[in-house]
């Protein structure tokens, strides 16, 4: 029996997780690591929900604002140091 059609199984099962992870790392990556601290810290669950939204909204718009708003207001002015 041939190994090819497993190796390529195996393959796909170990880097589809890090394809996500580098495709769409921040904005899961957050909300993540603060629902994970509120679990250990002992809050509930509904609070540890919260949070976790909460975080993902934060960082999502914090990374639009870097991308769109910062840049194009003027502070950063490309190619110039």
């Amino acid at each position: 029996m041939s190994d090819k059609p497993k190796a390529g199984l195996v393959t796909a099962v170990v880097i589809a997780p890090l394809v996500v992870l580098c495709c769409a790392g921040p904005p899961l990556i957050g909300p993540a690591v603060v629902a994970i601290t509120a679990w250990i810290g002992g809050i509930g669950p509904v609070a540890m929900v919260l949070a976790g939204i909460l975080s993902a909204l934060l960082v999502g718009s914090f990374l639009r604002w870097r991308k769109h708003g910062f840049a194009a207001t003027g502070f950063i002015q490309k190619g110039k140091k």
